[in-house]
């Protein structure tokens, strides 16, 4: 299989070139203005889809970009202004006067995961949250920059370890990717987080409701991208330094992010590194051996023409997670930043080669990738734990356009993982093998400038192995989806989906058999693939001055596999499977009263129950979110100044299963202010937040922490500064 990838790789990167060539390279030029006062904008991103390649407008608002002739499309974006999307058929060298509006509200995201569009173009709903967001997060876990996004919240156990949650569905039903491709860790447990840190990041992509089309098993609830991809000026150099620091727990952060192009070639390198002390709840009670760190160095080399992209990247995380254990409380012990025993030591690298052939009305991807994950677990009493899991993921596709209306796209992915215990004396689960193969086709239609019509179908092939047992588990599912998007008048869209998901289980859904954590988990080796259809419908609402969007699903679930607690010497669970149902939606309202004033509100709602009756785990609290921003824009080398306050009420929620705590209500109030300066050539983006203004004492019912009485992080100050060269 593996010399079939390379054969086919190799194939795509030396012929199809050579045969493209026949076809000659021209110009894009033009010139960005601001629509309201005529203006050049300077400093605009223009870049190339389906490219790094890229162009930033200079101080008269022009830009040039060499590409080849055929369907293109171009993503136009500046700081306070709506993204653009240009597709247009280029068969000569070509000039363009484009425009931009400001930017009220954030309505026209420019997404990558479900292919380059726009959020009208998209029957699933996605939400984007870019790097100057991230930056600007309350808290020192990038996972709580996806809390930003309605409907999605955090299982946390302090604030390392931290889980999504979309839509009611976590863990294994939720796939977090890089680049669009796939990372594979121990996460079936809430103490394993994703392995994932800010450094580098450039756009989280959120995608709610069933995914599998786009990412086989596993994407049953959702899928997270983070995406780490920008455009490449020619022959430049340019970087950026990070710092923050944060007062609850006295964490530090400081990163940065340097590229330099020469010619057709590129070098990007970012890292980091990051320290946190035990936070303190509200109360002042410091939460023990909470503390955490992590160490991340990534770089990517590629190669940009007007007909091949190809690069390779490498990342490598180090974080190192503290764990509270009850039996060992202990808060005189000294050293807040080191680890001295019931800590989770991790190593996950990464490797992903990608190659992107630009054919005259088409292209070809090609992904291939290499993880390898490494967990110990340091206890009082030595290492009983050291697990390694080695990841092998292919993804080759064909992408085919004709008049930008239409858009088909068809592939194949591969997965070979291997799960090995080392020599530690504990095993949570067996040594194991996951194969799975799949065929995929997704089309995109554009039919008289109203309607989007977007489906597809996926056939998949998985197998898991208990190597040590022989036992194989074989699996076969098909999937698919169906959608459209109506635009009946300019400020007015309609969406409805319906789409289908599955999950098989996981090896330690069906052997683990031991005591994890602070309770024994038994699985059960007759469980049965996972599956749900999910029909979702939204309605989005904009003007010059105001916008609504609303959102609501029904997800049916078949086979819902679960931890129930049962009986034994120690608190135990075991794994069983029902069927279920998930509803909800999530409502976002902005307005604009004055020229330099916005307000809004958010509020989502998921209610999950089984056919007994019964209530789905961790399922979030309703949430109404406030906000009220104060923005001005160019003052001087001020490219903008913001103040913004951000109240939060959470509802009770009850409607609980045995073993979790009620949601009680509780009121947070988080205020920010921030500025971006411009300084000839440099930039500085610097703030303040401030999170749980009040010092409120609270617990949100997704933390794993109030069991043993913990609340959640009192006040928390959060200052940081990017200087960007």
């Amino acid at each position: 299989m593996k010399r079939i990838l390379l054969f086919i790789f190799l194939i795509f990167y030396f012929i199809a070139p050579t045969y493209s060539q026949k076809n000659s390279s021209i110009i894009i030029s033009g010139v960005v203005k601001d629509k309201e006062s005529g203006k050049p904008l300077s400093g605009t991103d223009i870049i190339l889809s389906g490219s790094n390649r890229g162009d930033i407008t200079n101080k008269n608002g022009l830009f040039s970009l060499q590409i080849k002739k055929g369907e293109v499309v171009l993503v136009v974006s500046h700081v306070g202004y709506e993204p653009s999307l240009f597709r247009f058929k280029a068969l000569r060298d070509t000039s363009l006067k484009i425009q931009m509006k400001p930017e009220v509200f954030k309505v026209q995201e420019v997404i990558v995961s479900a292919g380059m569009s726009s959020q009208h173009e998209n029957a699933i709903k996605i939400d984007a949250i870019n790097a100057k967001e991230v930056l600007s997060s309350s808290q020192n876990n990038i996972m709580s920059a996806v809390t930003e996004t309605p409907g999605v919240d955090l299982i946390s156990r302090g604030n390392g370890i931290t889980q999504p949650v979309i839509r009611g569905l976590t863990s294994n039903n939720i796939v977090v990717l890089i680049n669009g491709v796939r990372l594979e860790n121990f996460q079936f447990s809430i103490n394993h987080p994703f392995m994932v840190d800010e450094w580098g990041i450039n756009k989280i992509e959120v995608i709610k409701g069933p995914s599998s089309l786009l990412y086989g098993s596993d994407a049953m609830g959702g899928a997270i991208n983070f995406i780490t991809n920008r455009q490449v000026e020619k022959d430049t150099v340019i970087g950026n330094v990070v710092m923050k620091g944060f007062n609850n727990g006295l964490g530090y952060a400081t990163g940065y992010n340097f590229t330099v192009s020469r010619d057709k070639f590129y070098l990007k390198s970012s890292g980091g590194i990051k320290r946190a002390a035990d936070y303190y709840d509200a109360t002042g009670r410091r939460v023990f051996n909470t503390c955490f760190s992590s160490d991340e160095i990534s770089t990517t080399a590629g190669y940009i023409g007007a007909i091949n992209n190809f690069s390779m990247f490498f990342r490598q995380l180090r974080p190192k997670l503290g764990l509270y254990v009850p039996d060992f409380d202990t808060t005189n012990i000294p050293g807040v930043f080191n680890h001295n025993s019931w800590y989770q030591d991790l190593t996950d690298r990464l490797f992903i080669a990608s190659d992107k052939v630009k054919l005259e009305n088409s292209e070809i991807n090609v992904k291939l990738s290499y993880q390898q994950n490494n967990r110990k677990l340091h206890s009082g009493e030595g290492v009983p734990i050291d697990m390694n899991m080695n990841t092998l993921f292919s993804d080759i596709n064909y992408v085919y356009r004709k008049n930008n209306n239409i858009e088909l796209t068809s592939g194949i992915q591969g997965l070979h993982k291997v799960d090995v215990n080392n020599n530690a004396p504990k095993k949570i689960i067996p040594n194991a093998t996951v194969q799975s193969g799949s065929a995929y086709s997704i089309a995109r239609l554009h039919l008289k400038k109203r309607f989007v019509l977007q489906g597809g179908t996926r056939l998949d092939i998985r197998s898991l192995r208990n190597d040590e047992t022989g036992v194989q588990k074989d699996y076969n599912w098909v999937t698919w989806s169906a959608g459209l998007t109506y635009n009946p008048i300019e400020k007015l869209l309609l969406r409805a989906n319906v789409a289908s998901g599955f999950r098989t289980p996981d090896i330690p859904e069906l052997y683990q058999n031991g005591l994890h954590g602070d309770r024994y988990e038994i699985g059960d080796p007759t469980l049965k693939p996972q599956k749900n259809i999910e029909y979702d419908f939204g309605v989005h609402v904009h003007g010059e001055k105001a916008y609504i969007d609303f959102s609501t699903f029904f997800n049916n679930i078949y086979d819902y596999i679960y931890l129930y607690p049962g009986t034994c010497d120690k608190p135990c669970y075991y794994y069983a499977q029902t069927d279920a149902y998930l509803y909800g939606g999530e409502l976002s309202a902005y307005f604009r009263p004055l020229h330099n004033v916005n307000v809004g509100s958010t509020f989502s709602y998921v209610k999950g129950e089984k056919q007994n009756g019964d209530y789905l785990p961790f399922i979030p609290q309703p949430k109404l979110k406030g906000i009220i921003k104060y923005k001005i824009h160019k003052i001087g080398n001020f490219e903008y100044l913001f103040a913004e306050l951000d109240p939060l009420y959470a509802f009770e929620k009850s409607d609980v299963p045995q073993g979790e705590l009620v949601g009680k209500p509780y009121f947070l109030l988080n205020f920010k202010l921030g500025t971006d300066i411009l300084m000839g050539e440099y930039r500085i983006t610097t703030g303040v937040n401030f999170q749980n203004l009040t010092n409120t004492i609270y617990y949100d019912r997704l933390s794993t922490l109030a069991n043993y009485g913990f609340y959640n992080p009192g006040i928390n100050a959060n200052v940081y500064l990017r200087f960007r060269f």
